[in-house]
């Protein structure tokens, strides 16, 4: 081999690495209630995961072979033990053990309360109590360093680290002092601003190595989802991920997900992630903001159509490195009945609640993640062809479409072409 030519090739691969480790990307999925489904299991009900061809499965395997790199688990302080809320510290290093010897990487969310923490209510837990303004923010500290080195102790080390849940407005909004951030004014934010770089800085201390992530979930809202980035950026938040919630019945189609990216794009550098999405494989919600049904039903076909556009919308963004399903695990095929783990079915996981065998939505992940090696980024521009179309709002088109057209190709990368 001529020097040239070794040059030549090092060049190559080393841009092809390159390009592979920046375009790292993280699938993965909310499992917060797989133990608990398990140790139903264990009791005599009987609930088991299958593959789509009914083959009985791990879970954590499966969802591997569907092509996820990452699971996240919600922490709460001191959970009411009441239906979904039973996450508590030693509950999330067993399974967060699991996860990372499965050699998945771990996302840790905590919730810093004793129940949901999301836009309605961010309740300070029980036992801290009514404190000022300062001592709730020294005790995000506290109460996050000590909790962190414990998992550390135990040899869990969390990779990504989400400081508060769907924290939209503000955290501790039970508090007498009133903590409601206002998008209309400056009222709050730099409060919430010193919570946030609080607890950011005992992640720093205690896993210097892990991601923070800030969650919200405001996609209908495109302008606030900038404004929050702004904030942040003007009171010098310190956090490496812009994290979002997805879901189409209560925040409107891919147009509204579009409109808010491009708005985050703008307003921030950081990595984007998608931290929870679902949708409906029977019986849409009748709560619902959004009626999708048109584009996407609420059958398991319907879901599995979702997954995939969603797919290729997020695909369209360079930014974009995560996406992560909330509560795949559902699985109400006990042999005993009902498991009672919840109030009622959510029909948005990924195994069918009458068989437990996994539904065809589980297929349609792996084209997120294709960026696994860098060989798979060496190609041939002339082996290199279109292989599907979508427009712009995610639908799969024959044919080019007045437009922007979404375009993947034969090496999974995408690219988007305006037709006049």
């Amino acid at each position: 081999m001529t020097r040239k030519l070794a040059l030549s090739l090092a060049l190559l691969c080393g841009m092809a690495c390159a390009k592979a480790q920046n375009s790292e990307k993280y699938l993965g999925a909310d499992i917060s209630m797989l133990t608990a489904y398990e140790t139903i299991s264990e009791a005599g009900h009987q609930v088991t995961y299958k593959d789509i061809d009914g083959t009985q499965s791990d879970v954590l395997s499966l969802l591997k072979k569907y092509g996820m790199n990452s699971m996240r688990v919600r922490l709460f302080v001191n959970p009411t033990m009441q239906k979904a809320v039973i996450q508590d510290i030693d509950y999330v290093k067993k399974l967060g053990k699991r996860i990372k010897d499965a050699g998945l990487s771990f996302v840790l969310d905590f919730h810093y309360s004793d129940t949901w923490a999301d836009p309605a209510a961010q309740s300070v837990p029980a036992e801290w109590g009514n404190l000022s303004v300062d001592e709730y923010t020294e005790k995000l500290y506290s109460y996050t360093k000590e909790v962190l080195e414990d998992f550390v102790r135990e040899g869990v080390v969390p990779d990504m680290i989400q400081t508060g849940n769907e924290i939209s407005y503000g955290l501790m909004y039970s508090s007498s002092s009133g903590l409601f951030v206002d998008y209309l004014s400056d009222k709050n934010w730099d409060k919430f601003a010193a919570m946030l770089k609080s607890a950011g800085k005992a992640c720093r201390e205690v896993c210097p190595n892990a991601k923070i992530i800030l969650h919200i979930e405001r996609v209908p809202q495109p302008l606030n989802c900038a404004k929050f980035a702004n904030y942040m950026k003007q009171y010098e938040v310190d956090y490496d991920i812009f994290g979002l919630s997805y879901y189409p019945m209560y925040h409107g189609n891919l147009a509204y997900l579009e409109t808010a990216l491009n708005k985050i794009e703008e307003a921030t550098d950081k990595t984007i992630m998608i931290m929870e999405t679902g949708y409906n494989s029977a019986y849409y919600p009748t709560d619902a903001k959004y009626d999708c049904q048109s584009i996407w039903p609420a059958t398991e076909s319907g879901q599995s159509l979702f997954i995939e556009q969603l797919v290729a919308k997020l695909n369209t963004h360079d930014r974009v490195k995560g996406l992560y399903y909330w509560f795949p695990e559902e699985n109400e095929s006990a042999s005993l009945g009902w498991t009672d783990l919840l109030d009622g079915w959510t029909n948005r996981g990924l195994f069918n609640n009458q068989t437990g065998n996994a539904v065809d939505a589980i297929t349609k992940f792996a084209a997120f993640n294709t960026t696994t090696t860098a060989v798979q980024n060496v190609s041939s521009a002339s082996e290199i062809y279109e292989t599907e179309r979508y427009d712009i709002q995610g639908r799969k088109i024959k044919n080019p479409t007045k437009g922007i057209n979404i375009i993947k190709m034969s090496d999974n990368s995408y690219k988007k072409i305006l037709v006049k």
